[in-house]
């Protein structure tokens, strides 16, 4: 019987807590939370050792929560130091029981300072062995070792035709402990396998990593899995979408992932470590001395396999050791109705037995029904209950939270519509997705979905699925627990979009280097060319040839340098601006066409500027570059226009001020509108320039958050270069605040 009085625990046979005599009390500290399944299997395992001892014992419980809030044993857990002396340095236990190593190390460090001189039973602790408590008094408890070996072995007795093992590990302590055992077991092995170890620990590339295996293939699970912003994956989640993606078994080390996708193999059970750590503790309780009780050696790991995975695998028919438990095994019939018998002929015998049993059922079964419903509610996680025509039957507080809704707004709704919109981001009818999750439930036991809030908000759930059957056998519902990946999925999307856009810029700088190196050479080929040809006139004695010789050279010269100032002044884009002013486009037109007033008048060149163009924002001196380059390139594209005008106006265009630089020039084919903008581009390589004009002005553009591009129907049509810009008066203060970042 367990009586729960504060954060204290009475477990006794026969014996109420206020009875005069005064229980022995011990101190149980976990590492991990409440609610962990490998930490409720160790607890439940202590408090049935405890109940079979025949003793009274007042039992207190604490929590390290060191896996939800790692950062805590950086700091040594100094809060918790100072709670738990707060609480027990007036009211001392008599015995202290650990699992797992946080809480083990935190009492070895601390047992001086909380309860000194009370002796210490340790449980869960990855890999110890008698040197690492040498020296070490009042102290015993249960290792905690990996059966490795057999677990190799047993691989090669089930599926003799795999050689090569993939280890799913992490760069843990832990992790490179149980590595290292791996490889010790392997050696034992008159047969091992060719190994490859994943050490990553991101989920979604152990998911990639699994869908290329082969059937030569075996896995082992050995280590936890992060998302992909570092944070741990719970275990029955991990190994949910890791045995979805593997086309092979999964074999474990642990029994936390096997029921949810792994196959099995010999595992440490967290259920078997707190049962012999309870036995133990119990009988410090009862007076032994601890020099009398010897430490246990041996992990008292046991042969654990998913039943449904055998199946999946054809394997459930192996050789499997006697000593074997399956989880997921539908009894046969024999084993489904032996109970019944036996049941029936005690109410045949004893009605008055039965009664009573059938009174203690019904408590024990109110007393489970309400601590699953406490679980259920209390979860961080949507639990959701929904029928076979597809409407919900239950979900949690947690997931009525999660998607806006009351109690009373989402029962009787259907999923889909409700929760599920009714077409996927391809639009294909999810209704489809629904009946066949019915029909084929094996196909679903994990699914990743888009969902929708109450607020009409999308949001990415990661679900495990487990069907309903009624009396009959037959299919009544589903059962679903959902995790929110919407953070995971965005980070991926954002990932994807920098991925493409790398490889837009890479394109970029190899076009780049190859332009570079070519345009480059040429003046160098022409100086290294004619320097030769200067040594032979100058030997000649001919001076006019050698002043030409030096004309070639300095022109030359004058273009490589043109080149690189051109160059030099695109990467300054981006990295060396002014802060934003009011520019009016009007005065910027004018001042550039000064600027260029030698080009005009050797040309006779007309320029229209309209009245009515708009004051922008930017940086002055880029935006009359700006200018500048598409006035110039009119005038150097004017062809034999007899009488040349190049045009500076605007327009409205669906809401939008777009300006523009028009001339009546050559013209540019449609095909080639995009292909004027790429850098060291000419159309017509006979002109004046490098090409790196138009590219200069995109930039500029580009960086003041506008768009640039050209319209032309081709040759001698002329040519309109189209930009937009921030206007000045409704975006001055945001762009100051960017400049200014």
């Amino acid at each position: 019987m367990m009586i729960e009085t504060s954060n204290a625990a009475y477990v006794s046979h026969g014996v109420s807590p206020e009875s005069p005599i005064q229980p022995k009390r011990l101190l149980i500290l976990h590492s991990y939370h409440q609610g962990l399944n490998w930490t409720g299997a160790i607890q439940a395992g202590i408090l049935e050792s405890l109940s079979a001892s025949g003793q009274r014992y007042e039992i207190f419980t604490e929590y390290l929560d060191a896996l939800r809030f790692p950062e805590l044993s950086q700091t040594g857990f100094t809060g918790t130091l100072t709670r738990l002396q707060d609480k027990y340095w007036n009211r001392q236990p008599d015995v202290v029981l650990v699992s797992d190593n946080h809480a083990y190390n935190f009492m070895l460090a601390n047992r001086d300072r909380i309860t000194p001189g009370k002796p210490l039973v340790f449980c869960g602790v990855n890999n110890l062995k008698p040197s690492d408590v040498t020296g070490l008094s009042n102290l015993t408890g249960v290792s905690e070792i990996p059966s490795f070996l057999e677990t190799l072995q047993l691989i090669h007795r089930l599926q003799p035709n795999v050689i090569k093992l993939l280890v799913i590990s992490d760069n843990s302590i832990t992790g490179q402990a149980n590595r290292a055992l791996i490889r010790e077991a392997l050696q034992q092995m008159r047969e091992p396998f060719t190994t490859e170890y994943w050490t990553d620990g991101r989920i979604d590339r152990a998911e990639t990593l699994l869908r290329r295996q082969t059937q030569d293939t075996a896995v082992l699970l050995a280590g936890r899995q992060t998302d992909t912003a570092g944070n741990i994956i719970q275990a029955d989640t991990a190994t949910a979408l890791l045995a979805k993606a593997s086309p092979v078994p999964i074999y474990s080390s642990h029994d936390a992932w096997i029921g949810s996708g792994a196959l099995g193999g010999k595992v440490i059970d967290g259920g078997s470590q707190g049962r012999l750590a309870g036995h133990l503790a119990a009988r410090l309780l009862n007076g032994e001395s601890i020099q009398q009780i010897q430490t246990v050696w041996e992990s008292p790991n046991q042969y654990l396999f998913d039943y449904a995975v055998l199946q999946r695998f054809g394997l459930e028919n192996a050789n499997l050791p006697t000593d074997s438990i399956f989880l997921n095994r539908q009894p046969g019939f024999f084993e489904a109705y032996r109970a019944l018998a036996l049941g029936t002929g005690a109410v045949i015998m004893s009605l008055a037995g039965m009664v009573l049993i059938l009174s203690i059922n019904i408590k024990k079964r109110k007393e489970t029904e309400q601590k699953y419903r406490d679980l259920v509610e209390n979860a961080n996680s949507i639990i959701l209950k929904w029928g076979r025509d597809g409407r919900i039957i239950f979900l949690n507080e947690y997931g009525l939270h999660f998607f806006g809704y009351t109690e009373a707004e989402i029962i009787g709704q259907p999923v889909l519509g409700t929760l599920v919109s009714p077409f996927d981001e391809t639009g294909r009818n999810l209704a489809e997705i629904v009946d066949d999750i019915i029909k084929h439930p094996g196909d679903y036991a994990s699914n990743v979905n888009q969902n929708l809030r109450k607020n009409g908000e999308q949001v990415w759930v990661a679900w495990s699925n487990r069907t309903i059957l009624d009396k009959l056998g037959n299919i009544s519902g589903v059962f679903s627990v959902g995790t929110d990946i919407t953070a995971r999925k965005q980070a991926e999307a954002e990932r994807e979009r920098l991925i493409v856009e790398l490889e837009a810029k890479n394109a970029e700088l190899e076009r780049f280097t190859y332009t570079v190196s070519h345009d480059l050479k040429s003046p160098l080929i022409t100086i290294k060319g004619f320097l030769g040809v200067l040594e032979q006139d100058l030997a000649g004695g001919d001076t006019e040839q050698a002043r030409s010789d030096m004309a070639r050279i300095g022109g030359a010269a004058d273009k490589m340098k043109n080149l690189l100032d051109d160059l030099l002044e695109l990467s300054r884009i981006g990295r060396i601006c002014n802060p934003p002013v009011r520019v009016p486009l009007a005065e910027l037109a004018y001042e550039a066409a000064e600027l260029l007033a030698g080009r005009f008048q050797q040309r006779e060149v007309r320029l229209d500027v309209a009245n009515n163009l708009p004051a922008v924002c930017g940086d002055r001196s880029r935006l009359l570059e700006v200018m500048q380059n598409l006035l110039d390139n009119a005038v150097k594209y004017l062809g034999e226009q007899p009488k040349p005008v190049i045009t500076v106006g605007c327009r409205q265009d669906r809401g939008q001020m777009v300006c523009y630089v028009r001339d009546n020039g050559l013209g540019i084919e449609p095909c080639y509108h995009d292909k004027v903008f790429g850098l060291f581009e000419q159309l017509d390589p006979r002109t004046e320039g490098t090409g790196v004009g138009l590219a200069l002005v995109k930039r500029i553009i580009e960086f003041h958050n506008g768009r640039l591009w050209v319209e032309s129907a081709g040759l001698g049509q002329g040519s309109t270069f189209y930009f937009t810009l921030p206007l000045a008066d409704s975006l001055l203060e945001v762009q100051t605040e960017k400049y200014s970042t």
